[in-house]
Formats: structure tokens, sequence, C-alpha cells
């Protein structure tokens, strides 16, 4: 059954596809619909002007920010140059202070967000996958006898104790729904709610942000060692310690912690997050156009992949845009989720 878009104050869109079931989407800034549609709290608790909602199984969704990337030059010489990594002494070669490119996978257009139709953008999660998130997907990945979970204070938590191939695979499995969704979901162009980007008239995948993409969201245009300055604020970012907003001694529930001047949330503290990318010991020789680095090194046992942004159990002075950690990707940490990015 195809998507229903209705124009009343409400809006609700329900859809069978064969072994997903019934399932429905909840739009930015409307309460629980009727049936299995989320509250707004469980998917975006902070809602913006400019939040972007692609729709998930089991009648959610995920808010996504746009992000100029638009350089100097013109066509392929537009990716915007970027400052990366830090020239602080207490930080080692693996976060030396670099230049790098970044490029927006869609066009203004694509998205209908202001400015010129062909400025290039990029779409990354505007909070960490949530812990329902992260049920609603794997629910589809699971069959038959999936169930989607039950909306819960625990869900609005970020999803920790994955690893890098559990991540992936979210993502894929996502894709791969949003795929099969396509020809029922409107283009983000169209002043619709909820909606599927496109590029070229292919419907964008879901993925993990790199390295390049993660810092420099997390920086929101700053040079500092947080996006909000140079001194760790506990009322900005859960870390280690429970002192005045920051009274959570484990994960925060998403977006309870001021954005980012971009309107992203929890870059800093609360969950740390997989990227994309291989770890190498330092940058030299790592891509200039802000691709994720998927050369491998070593043997297959140590080869590792990167963790950015700390975490609840990260005391302030350990935090800081440029660090960088590396881990298996089939480890898993209390304190580490992720994000997802699109294109």
């Amino acid at each position: 059954m195809p998507v229903r878009i209705r124009t009343q104050p409400r809006f609700s869109c329900r859809w069978a596809m064969g072994l997903f079931g019934l399932l429905g989407v909840a739009i930015a800034g409307v309460g629980a619909d009727e049936g299995t549609d989320w509250q707004q709290k469980f998917y975006n608790p902070q809602p913006a002007e400019g939040d972007l909602l692609v729709p998930m199984p089991c009648g959610g969704a995920m808010v996504f920010r746009s992000i100029g990337t638009e350089g100097d030059g013109v066509g392929a010489l537009s990716d915007k140059i970027i400052e990366l990594g830090s020239d602080a002494e207490d930080v080692g070669y693996a976060e030396y202070r670099r230049l790098a490119q970044v490029a927006g996978g869609f066009a203004a257009d694509d998205l209908d967000v202001d400015g010129s139709p062909d400025e290039r953008r990029m779409l990354i999660g505007k909070y960490e996958v949530t812990a329902l998130q992260y049920q609603a997907v794997m629910s589809v990945a699971g069959g038959d006898d999936a169930t989607c979970a039950k909306e819960s204070s625990a869900g609005r938590m970020p999803q920790t104790k994955v690893g890098w191939h559990d991540a992936v695979r979210f993502a894929d499995a996502w894709s791969l729904w949003l795929r099969a969704q396509a020809e029922s979901l409107p283009d983000c162009r169209k002043l619709q709610v909820p909606c599927l980007p496109r590029v070229d008239g292919e419907p964008a995948f879901v993925r993990l942000p790199t390295e390049v993409e993660w810092e420099y969201a997390a920086r929101a245009g700053g040079v500092e060692r947080f996006s909000w300055g140079d001194r760790w604020d506990v009322g900005m970012a859960n870390g280690l310690g429970t002192e005045g907003v920051d009274h959570w001694g484990a994960e925060a529930p998403v977006g309870r912690f001021p954005p980012n001047p971009w309107g992203t949330y929890d870059l800093f503290g609360n969950a740390s997050e997989w990227v994309q990318d291989v770890y190498h010991p330092s940058y030299s020789g790592a891509p200039r156009d802000g691709r994720a680095w998927e050369q491998e090194i070593g043997p297959i046992s140590e080869r590792k992949r990167v963790v950015r942004g700390g975490s609840f159990a990260d005391p302030g002075s350990k935090q800081r845009v440029s660090d960088r950690v590396n881990r298996r990707p089939d480890e898993v940490h209390r304190g580490t989720g992720f994000r997802c990015a699109t294109d």
C-alpha cells in the first residue's frame, strides 16, 4: 500500500509492506498518532527549523541536519577546504593540525534548503542513534518473526554496546528498507515530511560519517578545543562526573545538553561514536577529499576502526574535538555508540 501524506494539521502515513507489516511515521511537531507512530520526544526531543526527517520502520523517524560544504571553487573544485586536528602540546602526532576537504553529496535544491540551488550540502544525524531507533531497524533485519519495540524512557538513550560491524549493519538494513519504500516516499524538495533524500533521482543511502565529516560537524565552524570554546563546561556535555546540569551518572537521553551552533547534539560526551575510517596512527597519506580512509594496515587481528567524541565515562580533561581512539571493529564498550550520515 503506498504512503498517504495528508495535509490536515495532524499528519500520518501508513503502508503495508509484506513482512514489514503495518508501519507509520511520526511528524515533527506532532505528538503520538494512533497505531505505532512514535511521539516526537522519541525521535526529535529538540525540534528546530531546518530539521530533515527520514522515516524508519516501526513508525519511527530520524532527524538529520543539513550542513553547507560549498567552497570557493567551481564544479568539481568546489569542495570546502577545512582545518582539522590540533597543535596543542598535550596531544600527539595522531591529531596534528592539517588541511582537508569536505564534499557534500547533495545540492541545496535536493533538500529544499535556503541558498543557491547547486550549493553543496551534507547530511548528518542531529542526535546519536537511540536504542529505540536501533531496535526498529534491526527488527526489520530480523525477518518474519520480528516485532517492534515499545516506546520507553530507555529507548531515548543512545544505543551503546555496539561494535563497528553492528553500526554498519544498522546503516545497511535501514538503507535497504528505505530503497524498498522509495516509490512511496516524497522527495525532500517537495515540502513534504517525512521524506527520502535523493541525488539525481536515486535514493540516498545511510552510512557512518567519515572522520573528516564528523570533525567538521563537531567543530561547527570553530577552531577551539570544543564547539563552545577551549574550556570544558559541565553544562554543555555529558562527561565523567555529576556536577550541575550534568547530573547523569552514565548516558543521558539524547538532546538533553545544548546543541552546537549547527544544531547537532552530543558530539562531545554522552556516547563516543564509531566513524567509517580505518585507524592509522597519523594522517600522513590520508585522502585529501574527505573520503573515508579505508586502506587496511597490519595483520587482520590488529586492524582497527576510529571512535570519536568522548563519552560519559571520560573527564573533560581528556575530551576534545580532535581526539581519536582506535578499537577493533568487533569491540563493544558501554559508552560507545554511533550516529548516521547519508548521501
